[in-house]
């Protein structure tokens, strides 16, 4: 199973730890094809080679999983993009944080979890990727 993750790594890229925590996790289903998310060195990155990875690698993925807990045009428009997929959709958000964009909250299709801290996201990851692998 080949997964996206997708995640804000301008806005605040101090979730880094956490994405990289989650793509560990999410590596136990399949491969992620986009790691690097989770990587709290990574600063600086063409945005024309960015946007060109992000296109292609999501048409090739089997799921995506986005954490929407800060504001990204990034994350935005990899939502908006896998929609046309109809593709397997997680999308979370931290519930200690102001609440996401509405239109992030009400995507068509997709799954969508609070959680309270990292075991909670865990949990809820796990669940979804049992009720993915489960058909």
């Amino acid at each position: 199973m080949k997964i996206y993750f997708s995640g804000s790594m301008t806005f605040n890229h101090d979730k880094a730890k956490f994405y990289k925590m989650l793509i560990d996790l999410l590596n136990n289903y399949g491969k992620v094809l986009n790691e690097f998310v989770g990587d709290e060195k990574i600063v600086n990155y063409d945005p024309k080679l960015i946007f060109v990875f992000f296109s292609n690698t999501l048409a090739n993925s089997d799921l995506l999983v986005a954490d929407i807990s800060y504001p990204s045009l990034g994350v935005g428009f990899e939502l908006g993009y896998y929609l046309q997929f109809n593709k397997p959709l997680l999308v979370l958000y931290d519930k200690k944080l102001p609440l996401p964009s509405a239109s992030g909250l009400g995507l068509p299709n997709s799954t969508i979890y609070g959680y309270e801290n990292e075991l909670d996201a865990k949990m809820k990851v796990k669940k979804f990727m049992e009720e993915v692998k489960n058909g």
